[in-house]
């Protein structure tokens, strides 16, 4: 396990090396960008999905984009969201964290992309004080429990420049998460070959169809949820 972590660290320290490398030789560079966005997550097996939710979970951030390339960018986002739940028992704590590759299929006014990376998706899970007659507000933490996984995703998105130093993108992210290596990439995008456009429409809309034994018609071992992304660049 230690050396498919190794391994793993030093295949996503390549592709940002390669990312960075091929942004610094070009001689129009854009600059750097800062912005905030919201993220719109669904699927029910995606570790930030809100399981109390029956709607995609919403959480805010901020990111920063190098822009130095035609056909070539570099994204590196924060994310965060905080909710308890009816009783006021226990509160859960999303944090975020992904690097992505942006490669541009066209230059100009409104430009389409492609979005690759990974990301680091922690969650913690606080226990607070016990039940009173008076609610708290603020009640104290009694234990607390963390969780992080790591994944990929990719997908597609535009971006519109809103002259030259703003602009506003959207983008579709199609996660995985704990996907076990080289097989449980295959084994995705198998599923996906196999159930077709309707497995595509799955993820993106988080409706899925189900057996009459009750299981999902599309395998969902390694897909753990689709992300919305929108948000507004400021390049300097």
């Amino acid at each position: 396990m230690a050396g498919f972590g190794r391994m793993r660290a030093a295949a996503i320290g390549l592709m940002v090396a390669m990312a960075i490398g091929a942004t610094a030789r070009d001689a129009q560079a854009q600059g750097i960008g800062i912005g905030a966005h919201m993220v719109f997550v669904t699927g029910a097996d995606s570790p930030l999905q809100d399981p109390a939710s029956s709607s995609s979970t919403k959480l805010t951030g901020v990111f920063m984009r190098l822009r130095a390339s035609k056909r070539m960018g570099i994204e590196v986002s924060y994310d965060w969201r905080t909710a308890r739940d009816a009783e006021n028992t226990i509160e859960v704590k999303s944090t975020p964290i992904q690097v992505s590759g942006l490669f541009y299929l066209l230059k100009g006014s409104v430009s389409p992309y492609v979005v690759m990376g990974a990301g680091w998706y922690k969650t913690r899970v606080e226990l607070l004080g016990g039940a009173t007659a008076t609610p708290v507000a603020d009640p104290p933490i009694v234990t607390t429990a963390e969780t992080t996984k790591f994944g990929y995703h990719t997908g597609i998105g535009g971006e519109a420049m809103l002259g030259k130093h703003a602009s506003i993108f959207v983008d579709y992210r199609y996660t995985f998460v704990d996907i076990q290596g080289l097989g449980g990439i295959l084994g995705t995008a198998t599923s996906l070959l196999t159930g077709g456009l309707g497995s595509l429409f799955t993820s993106m809309t988080g409706l899925g169809g189900h057996a009459a034994n009750g299981t999902p018609t599309i395998p969902n071992a390694s897909h753990l949820g689709s992300m919305w992304t929108t948000g507004m660049t400021i390049y300097f």
